[in-house]
């Protein structure tokens, strides 16, 4: 199972990724294993960037027309 600082080295470069960097830097530095307090920040970090990636709205999109269409093969 990869670590939390190789998921996030494998996230195209963005100012999120250098947040979570950060994040998973000082988790490691406090200890071999993040604390609790240190994941929720990094998954409000994910949260924060998967609701205002552009790729997020275009799937919503995508699927909105699919199901339309297929409504209209029926």
């Amino acid at each position: 199972m990869p670590n939390i600082r190789e998921l996030v080295e494998a996230l195209p470069e963005c100012e999120p990724k250098g947040a979570l960097r950060g994040l998973a830097a000082a988790a490691q530095a406090l200890g071999s294993e993040a604390r609790p307090e240190d994941l929720e920040r990094m998954a409000a970090v994910v949260r924060r960037w998967r609701e205002k990636d552009p790729l997020t709205f275009l799937e919503a999109e995508l699927a909105r027309r699919l199901g339309r269409d297929r409504g209209r093969e029926r």
